[in-house]
C-alpha cells in the first residue's frame, strides 16, 4: 500500500496499470469484427455495471450514515422535548418577573435549548409544523379527535413535535385532529 494514498486511489492506480499492460493491438489484430463487437459490448456492460456499483455504494454509505445518526438523534428528541417543557414551565411561573434567580435559570435553559437546536440544524434534523395541516398518516400519530370548526382531519393540536432527518421521518408528531363540522 502506498503511503498517504487513500485505498480508493490506490485501486484506481492498480486498474490503470492493468489497462496499460493489456495488449490491445495484439488482440485487435487476431479478432474478427464480430468478436470485436462482442468484446466492445462486454466492455460497455462492464463499465455500466461499475458505474451502477459506484452509485449503489455511495447510496449505501449515505444510508448507513443516516441510520447511525437516527438512533442517536431519536434519543436527543426527548431532551429537546424536556427543554421545551422546562421553558414553558418557567414562562408560566408568576415569579419569573420578580425573581432574579428564576430569570437566570430561564436564560440558561433557553441557551441550552438554542444550542441543541443549532446541533439539530447542523445534523439536518428539522421539526415540522403540524397544526393547521391536513392529517398525514406518514407524519402524524393521531391520539384524539375533537369537534372543531376546522375541516375534517385537520390537525388542531400537537402534543409532541414531529421531526425529519434529511427527508426521512425521524419521529411522527402526536396530534389531535378535527372531526369536522
Amino acid at each position: 500500500m502506498t503511503e498517504n494514498m487513500p485505498p480508493e486511489e490506490e485501486l484506481l492506480q492498480e486498474e490503470e496499470t492493468i489497462v496499460e499492460d493489456f495488449p490491445v493491438e495484439e488482440v485487435l489484430e487476431n479478432t474478427t469484427a464480430k468478436e470485436r463487437d462482442e468484446w466492445k459490448n462486454k466492455a460497455l456492460l462492464l463499465a455500466a455495471d461499475m458505474e451502477n456499483l459506484r452509485k449503489q455504494t455511495a447510496k449505501d454509505v449515505k444510508n448507513s450514515h443516516d441510520f447511525a445518526i437516527s438512533s442517536f438523534a431519536r434519543n436527543l428528541l426527548a431532551v429537546a422535548d424536556n427543554m421545551e417543557r422546562a421553558l414553558e414551565a418557567i414562562n408560566n411561573t408568576e415569579e419569573t418577573q420578580e425573581n432574579d434567580s428564576i430569570k437566570t435559570l430561564k436564560e440558561g435553559v433557553a441557551m441550552v435549548a438554542n444550542q441543541l437546536n443549532t446541533a439539530f440544524s447542523k445534523a439536518r434534523i428539522k421539526k415540522f409544523e403540524s397544526v393547521g395541516q391536513p392529517q398525514d398518516p406518514e407524519k402524524h400519530q393521531v391520539v384524539a379527535q375533537v369537534e372543531s370548526d376546522e375541516p375534517e382531519n385537520t390537525v388542531v393540536q400537537e402534543m409532541q413535535a414531529g421531526y425529519m432527518l434529511n427527508e426521512h421521518l425521524l419521529r411522527p408528531a402526536m396530534v389531535t385532529i378535527s372531526k369536522g363540522e
